[in-house]
């Protein structure tokens, strides 16, 4: 079968897959007895390590041992060292390699069943660390052997809001050949016969789009789902006064919301209520000053929700003015006696701190 377009949406091919990625891992799929290599893009992420050589990786993972999400163990690399077990291969052009057979580097024995590889980057002191957009650790996932067909988006790894016009980077991969067809708010816009492939896509209309991959063999078809969204014109105007930074009440069913972020091009409000969803209706205005504010979000009456903001498109931060948040990666060594009844973090349909 050969690859085919479908005009529904502005469509556009790329030459290299996972260009976009924090990292590259091959096998794509990978299984906990393989031999991986990771390639790490510095220019992605925090980018905190764009033109830095040499890079070290600072690597663990997440099995069922774990505590959270966030607890590593088998963890490798002598920090602040020049440790040559994690010292990678530089590429060019800010990338970064490391080949390793799992068991074998980690040294985890056989009652593991290992989750996630979890890695962070360094500079060879420490004092420079590669992170994931939102500052977080890098996690990525590890699959049964022999588990099927698999298929997922491997980019973008979060939604991602972007403007009119402008192109968002997919990549799709698969464990083996097979039919794979995308879906863009249900229209048909690629269908191919192939393993791995990448591709854009844009609009001219401002709103949230669902993107489905439907992966087909002989015995299986599996689906995986990805989100971006179109950003409607910026609001220019003066801010109402009266209004304190973060977050006001205005009654029970109103909130009125206040943010100071200069030299910022959108910013968009994240709720609990429709799971951190870029909401067209929540974008914020922007003041000739550089503040930005959204006057009267209605909420359901005695209901709590969770927010954050999501600025310039893929950096999500909790609101500064919080007086309590939920941390992903230091909530977990809260203790019950500490803070009865913590809520749980909102693994899956976010990243970052976001304010209680």
């Amino acid at each position: 079968m050969m690859r085919t377009l479908f005009p529904c949406l502005l469509f556009f091919f790329a030459t290299t897959a996972m260009k976009a990625q924090v990292l590259s891992v091959t096998p794509a799929f990978p299984s906990q007895n393989d031999t991986v290599t990771i390639i790490y893009d510095a220019t992605q992420g925090n980018a905190a390590l764009t033109g830095v050589i040499p890079v070290y990786a600072h690597a663990g993972l997440i099995t069922n041992q774990s505590s959270s999400a966030t607890d590593w163990k088998h963890v490798q690399g002598n920090w602040g060292t020049a440790d040559a077990n994690v010292l990678t291969t530089p590429l060019g052009n800010n990338l970064h390699k490391i080949t390793y057979h799992m068991p074998t580097f980690y040294g985890f024995g056989s009652g593991v069943a290992v989750q996630k590889m979890a890695f962070v980057f360094r500079n060879a002191n420490g004092s420079i660390v590669g992170r994931a957009t939102s500052g977080s650790d890098i996690y990525y996932d590890v699959y049964p052997a022999n588990a099927g067909l698999i298929a997922q988006f491997m980019s973008p790894e979060s939604t991602q809001l972007i403007a009119i016009n402008d192109s968002l980077e997919f990549v799709i991969a698969s464990t083996a050949k097979c039919d794979m067809k995308v879906y863009d708010n249900g229209n048909l816009v690629y269908q191919d016969s192939t393993k791995q492939d990448s591709f854009f896509l844009s609009d001219t209309i401002p709103g949230l789009h669902t993107v489905v991959l439907e992966a087909s063999d002989s015995n299986t078809t599996v689906y995986d789902t990805a989100y971006y969204a179109i950003a409607p014109a910026l609001n220019v105007a003066v801010l109402p006064g009266g209004m304190e930074m973060g977050i006001n009440e205005l009654n029970d069913t109103t909130v009125f919301f206040k943010l100071y972020a200069p030299g910022k091009n959108r910013v968009f409000i994240l709720t609990s209520l429709n799971d951190y969803m870029p909401d067209m209706q929540n974008a914020m205005t922007r003041t000739p000053g550089g503040a930005w504010w959204f006057t009267e979000m209605s909420v359901p009456a005695g209901q709590t929700f969770n927010y954050q903001y999501l600025i310039d498109g893929n950096l999500r931060v909790a609101d500064p003015y919080s007086t309590q948040i939920l941390d992903p990666w230091n909530d977990g060594y809260i203790s019950a006696a500490t803070y009865p009844n913590l809520p749980s973090y909102p693994f899956g349909k976010t990243t970052g701190n976001v304010t209680l």
